[in-house]
C-alpha cells in the first residue's frame, strides 16, 4: 500500500487499509485532485482562487485575533479566568521561539480548511513535564495516523500499547518519527467517525474545479487584450500565399490588441468586429455566482470578502451576526475542545479547567449600542467598575457598589425608607 509523503504519491493497491484510521474518502482526497471541469484542485490551487483564499484568510485572521486562555467552569454556564496557569503563556503569547500566537492560530485554521487536519508536536520541560512549546507541522500530508497492532516502541523509547493511536511524521529529509497521541496536538475537521478530518475542498472539489476552470477561461479570453475578434474583408482576391498573409495579419492584430496600437488597412480592406458571444459573456458573468457559492460553504457572507451584494444595511448587519454565530463560534469551539482534551490533563479537566476563546471583541457593537446595553446592565445591578473593566477603562471611586432604579424597589419597602434614600 503506497503512502502519501509531502508532494510525492505512489499507487496503493490494497482492499484493506491495514489498520489505518483514514476512511476511503480521505484516501481518495489525497490520491486524486482532478475535477470533472478539468482543473486540478489541491490546497495550493484552491488558494489561487481569490474568493476561496479570501474566505480562508478571513476565518483564520478572525480566530487568530481572539484571545485564547485557560478558564475554570464555575456553574451556570460561566467561566472565570485562571491567570496563573502556565499554558496562558503559550495560548496568549509565544507558542514557540519562532511563532507567536497569532501566526500559530492563523496557520491552524489554514491547515484545517485546506487539509482537514492540523498537527503540532508538544515539547515539555524535562524536570516538571509541563508543556513548554508547540511546534506546528507545516504540511499535514506528511503525517500518518495509525493504530498500533502489536505494540510499538516510539522514538522517545516509550511503549505504545496495542490499539493505541500513533502519529508517524516525516521530516524534510525523509526521516520518520513516531509519536503517541500524548505528544501530538491534533485538531481534526468534520468526518464520519474517523479520527482524521476531511478537507473541505475534497467535499466541494467540483465547485472549486468549476471556479478554477472559469478563471483560466477568462484569463485566456483576455490574453490578447480587450479587443474582440474581428473579420477582415477585401474586394478581390488575396495573393496566392494566403496562409502566410493570414498568419501575418493574426500576429499583427494580436500585437495591436496588447499594445493598444492603431491598424492601417490597405487595398480597401475593412474590419468588422465580432462581439462576445452570449455563451462567453455568460461564462464570464457566472464567476460571481461561483464565488458566492464558495463563500456559502465556508460560512462567510459575500460582502465580507468584497463581492458585490444588493441588500439593505439591516440585512448586512444580520449577515455579520450570522458570520459570528454560525461560522466563527463553531470553528472556535472545535479548536478549543481539541486543545482542552490534548493540552490539559484529566485531573485538570475534571476540576473544570478548559481552553477558551474570548469572543467579546466580536460582540462589540457601535458606541451608541454599547452604551444602551451597559445602561440596562447597570439598572439590573452590575457595578460601574465591572462595566469599566469590560470596556478596558480604569475603575472609578465608589464604582464597586451596585445600583437599582428607585421605581423598581420591592413593594414591602416603606415610604419613609424611600424618602430617606
Amino acid at each position: 500500500m503506497g503512502i502519501l509523503f509531502g508532494n510525492q504519491r505512489k499507487e496503493f493497491r490494497s482492499e484493506s487499509y491495514s489498520g489505518w484510521i483514514d476512511d476511503e474518502r480521505f484516501w481518495s482526497d489525497v490520491s486524486s485532485s482532478q475535477s470533472e471541469a478539468g482543473a486540478a484542485v489541491t490546497a495550493q490551487t484552491t488558494k489561487n482562487f481569490l474568493a476561496a483564499f479570501a474566505c480562508i484568510s478571513l476565518r483564520a485572521r478572525t480566530i487568530a485575533s481572539l484571545r485564547a486562555y485557560i478558564g475554570r467552569y464555575v456553574g451556570s454556564n460561566r467561566f472565570e479566568d485562571v491567570p496563573d496557569h502556565h499554558l496562558n503563556a503559550l495560548l496568549d503569547g509565544q507558542v514557540n521561539p519562532d511563532t507567536n500566537e497569532f501566526n500559530f492560530f492563523e496557520s491552524l485554521v489554514n491547515n484545517l480548511d485546506l487539509h482537514g487536519n492540523f498537527y503540532a508536536i508538544k515539547q515539555r520541560t524535562v524536570k516538571t513535564g509541563e508543556l513548554k512549546y508547540l511546534w506546528q507541522i507545516p504540511n499535514p500530508n506528511t503525517v500518518q495516523v495509525k493504530r498500533s497492532k502489536n505494540g510499538l516502541i516510539l522514538d522517545d523509547y516509550s511503549y505504545a500499547k496495542p490499539g493505541t493511536i500513533i502519529y508517524i511524521v516525516q521530516d524534510g529529509e525523509g526521516r520518520q518519527k513516531k509519536y503517541s497521541s500524548k505528544q501530538i496536538l491534533h485538531v481534526a475537521n468534520m468526518s464520519d467517525g474517523a479520527i482524521v478530518g476531511t478537507s473541505q475542498i475534497s467535499i466541494y472539489r467540483e465547485s472549486v474545479g468549476i471556479a478554477l476552470a472559469q478563471q483560466k477561461f477568462v484569463g485566456k479570453f483576455y490574453d490578447g487584450g480587450t479587443f474582440p475578434s474581428g473579420l477582415l474583408s477585401i474586394d478581390g482576391r488575396i495573393s496566392d500565399n494566403r496562409e502566410n498573409f493570414t498568419k501575418a495579419m493574426q500576429q499583427q492584430w494580436s500585437e495591436l490588441g496588447k499594445n493598444r496600437k492603431v491598424a492601417v488597412l490597405e487595398e480597401g480592406m475593412k474590419y468588422t468586429p465580432l462581439n462576445m458571444s452570449m455563451a462567453d459573456a455568460e461564462m464570464v458573468a457566472s464567476r460571481e455566482y461561483q464565488a458566492k457559492e464558495i463563500c456559502g460553504w465556508f460560512g462567510v457572507p459575500p460582502h465580507m470578502v468584497g463581492l458585490p451584494v444588493s441588500t439593505s444595511y439591516n440585512s448586512l448587519e444580520q449577515e455579520n451576526t450570522g458570520f459570528k454565530t454560525r461560522c466563527i463560534f463553531p470553528l472556535g469551539e472545535r479548536i478549543a475542545k481539541a486543545m482542552t482534551n490534548s493540552l490539559l490533563s484529566a485531573e485538570e479537566r475534571k476540576s473544570g479547567l478548559r481552553v477558551l476563546f474570548n469572543y467579546d471583541t466580536l460582540l462589540r457593537a457601535d458606541i451608541k449600542s454599547r452604551g444602551t446595553y451597559w445602561r440596562k446592565m447597570l439598572e439590573t445591578g452590575v457595578s460601574p467598575n465591572t462595566i469599566m473593566a469590560r470596556e478596558n477603562l480604569p475603575p472609578v471611586d465608589g464604582g464597586d457598589q451596585s445600583f437599582v432604579p428607585a421605581n423598581l424597589l420591592p413593594l414591602n419597602v416603606s415610604r419613609e425608607t424611600i424618602e430617606a434614600i
